[in-house]
């Protein structure tokens, strides 16, 4: 049976807090954080243009998180006088929570009985969701989607390529909106399905409704609804569950720095636009998280002259990453292909890379930036 989160490209689950802090359009917080109402900051873009504006936000409570990732062991392993199959794989980066693994087949499993897992991490099921094979449902794109989770109606856009089948296993992207922004107005700007050349799935939740505006606070129940969410996408279409990415424009940013300290294993990689932390508003010159084994592979994409979310805190963001992905302090940098005006050192490039993409723009998703976030996405293999 299909779990909910499987072990995915970074070994971890930790608990880390998002503190609330001075700046534009900071959020309210999460379960335990209170206060942050809504500033002053720049409006909004309307429409599917780049948003510009004071986008900036806090990232909320602190979680509870979960157990790590690490090795793990996968079910359906036992075998009869032969290795056992299903075990997880030697070596690879680990991905999703820790569950089971829906019969892959392993190497490194041990003989006999019980197939238990060889070294390295629970290696992911066949590259095929649940949803392949089934009929598809193609809603319009502008048309909001809901989803119950917990009691409380939540709402979604959803982009499925006209060339989609349910047959061959497509990349799901999660694509998150700023503070009192709305999802309809990161569409036209990230445009995953175009860029991707019909090869992504897009979906554009909308975050949560607080006193101060619409958010991404960082908490459990946002948490839940993304989970859910992705549960329910990989149920119904056909998505490689190894290909499942966040990324997160300004608060959405912040949402998904915290997503990666705090939920790792949850996806593959993460990308933010003009976001900040991990630890929220509060921290964002100064990032923190709960674990000190904390490693993501993560691309930061900062405008030069955006005065919302500074240079100063995409350079902390960056110095944080790379610290935490063991990256040398310095060293030849390269650029990824496909990338622009994107680089990372030669020695953090291959399980946990962080790249660092910036362009004289100011608040706001620029086409650049969402061609280098695809970019990053579709290298992973």
């Amino acid at each position: 049976m299909k779990t909910l989160v499987r072990a995915a490209a970074v070994a971890l689950l930790v608990s880390c807090s998002s503190s609330s802090g001075p700046g534009p359009d900071q959020g309210t917080g999460g379960r335990a954080a209170t206060g942050g109402a809504a500033g002053t900051g720049g409006q909004a873009g309307t429409g599917g243009a780049s948003a510009t504006g004071g986008q900036l936000g806090t990232g909320g409570a602190t979680s509870t998180g979960g157990t790590g990732g690490g090795a793990q062991t996968a079910t359906g392993g036992a075998a009869t006088g032969g290795a056992g199959t299903g075990g997880a794989g030697t070596g690879g980066a680990p991905f999703r929570d820790a569950g089971t693994n829906d019969g892959a087949t392993a190497t490194g499993g041990a003989t006999g009985n019980g197939g238990s897992a060889g070294n390295g991490d629970a290696g992911v099921s066949s590259g095929r969701s649940a949803g392949c094979g089934k009929a598809l449902m193609r809603p319009s794109p502008s048309a909001q989607q809901t989803l119950q989770v917990g009691g409380t109606a939540r709402t979604y856009l959803l982009d499925v390529p006209s060339s989609a089948t349910n047959q061959t296993p497509l990349t799901l992207v999660f694509a998150l909106h700023g503070a009192n922004m709305t999802n309809t107005q990161v569409v036209g700007s990230f445009n995953f399905g175009t860029r991707s050349g019909g090869r992504a799935i897009t979906v554009y939740p909308q975050g949560d409704m607080t006193s101060s505006g619409q958010r991404w606070t960082s908490n459990e129940a946002n948490w839940t609804y993304i989970q859910t969410l992705m549960a329910d996408l990989e149920d119904r279409y056909c998505v490689d569950p190894s290909k499942v990415f966040l990324t997160g424009f300004s608060m959405g940013g912040g949402f998904t720095m915290d997503t990666a300290c705090q939920k790792t294993s949850l996806f593959r990689a993460f990308a933010t636009v003009e976001g900040y932390g991990p630890g929220g508003v509060g921290a964002a010159t100064k990032p923190t998280c709960a674990s000190a084994n904390a490693k993501a592979p993560l691309m930061i994409i900062q405008g030069t002259t955006d005065t919302t979310v500074t240079p100063a805190m995409g350079e902390a963001s960056l110095a944080f990453w790379t610290t935490a992905n063991g990256c040398g302090a310095t060293g030849t940098m390269v650029t990824g292909t496909g990338f622009t005006s994107c680089n990372a050192r030669a020695d953090c490039t291959s399980t946990f890379p962080v790249y660092y993409c910036t362009g004289n723009w100011t608040h706001t998703i620029t086409s650049t930036a969402a061609a280098d976030v695809w970019a990053f996405f579709d290298s992973f293999k």
